[in-house]
């Protein structure tokens, strides 16, 4: 018996703007440093490469979500696998993004931590941010995606002051020699991109098509939102390298940060590196509560759950205390980095919803062929 009804809705707009904010999210402090190892100078071709790979992978995420239109990801599970099964396949879903969640919330510490608030506890900056995140999940996702409407030309608005006062840094002949990329760093470039971008798209689908009151217009939205966060990112890694260098991108930790402290305009605009650290709390805190919210909803339909809100404070609790063991040094975080996390985004990134695209299309399609051409009949 499915127990999580699709009650609350948004809009289009709204869950393109999730979208654009979700795609960003963690992308613009880690991809510049992760991508620009292999790819140098050239890092942004692959980054363009990406987006396209990318568009590819939000069409077989349409047409998953357009397939089963009043369902979310773990009841298409139940749907194309079975009853057990599917609830196996929720579990491991539900535990993913919960892991997720915790890496992402490690990162905001470990930003703060390093940067700004360098005598704070690790674990009180976690506890901080996760309170604001338990208490949007509380209130609901209607509520997270007014709070995106409003909050995104403030994110606009920000990100093109940081553009503009980049440019009297940038230097073209950083991005010098201009095509000189290898197959073997390019095709691993691409993928570190598609891995922080396209291949944690998943969660999304606890949204899509359930909660939008139009799923075909959603369909654009999703699209749409993913190419602008794509390409947004394609401009913050051609900038970091125009005003850094790629040298500097690739062994600094959060270059983009690195990037924002160069800004100086005139003698009077200086030292608002802050603008960027304001950027990624506003993008982090949706995908963050997106994966919150994705692994609450999940886990109330596998146990037939009627009121998710109770259960926003222990998984709040889960959240932070993985987020203090998930990486145990910066050693093991870059090995995970460099060897598990891309293999393991694309099974459930990529092949996961592939599977259930494949499977369930060969089940219920040409079920659904049927009874559209026997309406068409009856109708005539």
């Amino acid at each position: 018996m499915n127990t999580l009804k699709p009650v609350v809705k948004i809009s289009t707009i709204q869950f393109g703007m999730l979208v654009m904010l979700y795609t960003i999210g963690s992308t613009i402090v880690i991809a510049p440093a992760a991508m620009t190892v292999d790819s140098k100078q050239t890092a942004w071709i692959p980054a363009i490469l990406g987006v396209v790979c990318g568009f590819v992978l939000v069409k077989v995420y349409i047409a998953l979500g357009l397939l089963f239109k009043d369902k979310n990801l773990v009841e298409i599970n139940e749907a194309v696998f079975g009853k057990y099964l599917g609830k196996g396949v929720s579990c491991l879903f539900v535990t993913s993004a919960v892991i997720t969640c915790s890496r992402i919330v490690y990162y905001v510490g470990s930003f703060l931590n390093t940067h700004i608030m360098m005598e704070t506890p690790l674990i009180a900056i976690h506890i901080i941010f996760m309170l604001v995140v338990v208490f949007g999940a509380r209130l609901g996702l209607e509520t997270i995606a007014r709070c995106c409407e409003i909050f995104f030309p403030w994110f606009i608005g920000l990100l093109g002051i940081f553009i503009f006062s980049l440019t009297p840094q940038m230097k073209i002949e950083n991005l010098m020699p201009l095509l000189d990329i290898h197959l073997k760093p390019l095709t691993h470039s691409v993928f570190i991109f598609l891995s922080i971008t396209y291949f944690t798209f998943a969660p999304l689908m606890m949204v899509f098509p359930l909660h939008l009151r139009k799923p075909e217009k959603g369909a654009k939205a999703l699209m749409s939102g993913s190419l602008l966060g794509g390409f947004i990112m394609v401009a913050i890694i051609l900038f970091c390298i125009m005003v850094i260098g790629s040298y500097h991108s690739s062994t600094t930790m959060f270059p983009v940060y690195e990037m924002a402290k160069r800004i100086e305009v005139g003698n009077f605009l200086q030292g608002i590196e802050v603008i960027i650290a304001i950027i990624w709390f506003l993008t982090l805190f949706f995908k963050i509560s997106l994966y919150f919210y994705a692994s609450i909803a999940g886990l109330c339909h596998i146990f037939n759950i009627n009121e998710t809100r109770f259960l926003t404070l222990p998984m709040g609790l889960i959240v932070t205390t993985f987020s203090i063991i998930v990486y145990p040094t910066i050693t093991y975080q870059k090995t995970w980095l460099a060897e598990t996390w891309i293999p393991y985004s694309f099974l459930i990134g990529a092949l996961y919803p592939f599977i259930l695209l494949i499977i369930g299309w060969i089940r219920f399609k040409p079920a659904k062929i049927k009874i559209k051409i026997k309406k068409i009949i009856k109708s005539t």
